[in-house]
């Protein structure tokens, strides 16, 4: 509450790294943020002053509190966390990020915020975040083995963002004109990435079927006892890998 909208110097008081801690714990505990405009005010201000490490936490916790920033506000975020991350794997002896969990953290706030960069077309989406999507897809090619389960889940959910359709999407498409060289791009790397979209699959669809509660299992008991042996347990969708309780 401190910070004021018209006074740089109470911007400079405030810590990047001070607020993004404020915001990474309201987001685990999963408490309502009343400021989170202001905090995405000040980032944008000081975005040059944030740690690439800084720009994921917050966006993570932003979309953890279901607060989506603007186009332009998220352009500017964007813009800066792509240059330091990527100047961050040029430097790095990997060729890649030395932290997988920032990148897809910032993938998966990305998902969940609906981000396109100002489109509505699952292309749209794929475009705005392409820079990401190829450290991912490089870091994963020198190293099938480098993403834990955890964020294996996180990025499948990106993927089904990606490729999960949109309202009227076919329309706009036939009006939107795409260089071939942008959609020459975007279908290459889709197909590079299709081993990690199979992997991530595999194991979200893993972790979907360990959650049976005891609960669960006596109904379905229950209910094949009076006749109704069609009852199925953890059926996995074949569109989206979750897993349906009982069907």
């Amino acid at each position: 509450d401190d910070y004021d909208n018209n006074n740089d110097k109470n911007a400079a008081i405030l810590q990047p790294q001070e607020l993004s801690n404020a915001l990474w714990s309201f987001a685990t505990l999963q408490e309502p943020f009343s400021r989170s405009d202001l905090a995405v005010r000040h980032m944008t201000r000081n975005v040059s002053r944030y740690t690439s490490q800084g720009l994921s936490n917050c966006l993570w916790s932003l979309a953890v509190l279901n607060h989506a920033p603007s186009n332009t506000e998220m352009e500017c975020l964007l813009q800066e966390a792509t240059l330091k991350l990527l100047l961050e794997s040029s430097s790095s002896s990997s060729s890649s990020f030395q932290n997988n969990q920032e990148v897809i953290n910032l993938l998966w706030s990305l998902a969940v915020l609906n981000y396109s960069g100002g489109g509505s077309s699952s292309r749209d989406n794929l475009t705005a975040i392409r820079p990401f999507l190829q450290q991912v897809q490089q870091r994963f090619s020198n190293n099938p083995d480098c993403f834990d389960v955890v964020e294996l889940k996180q990025l499948h959910q990106v993927f089904l963002w990606l490729t999960s359709p949109r309202e009227e999407e076919e329309e706009q498409q036939q009006h939107k004109k795409l260089s071939e060289e942008d959609d020459d791009e975007d279908e290459l790397l889709l197909q590079q990435l299709q081993p990690l979209l199979e992997r991530c699959r595999h194991e979200f669809e893993i972790v979907q079927t360990q959650n049976t509660s005891r609960f669960q299992t006596d109904v379905v008991k229950t209910l094949q006892s009076l006749g109704y042996y069609s009852v199925k347990e953890e059926q996995i969708c074949s569109e989206t890998g979750y897993s349906i309780d009982i069907l």
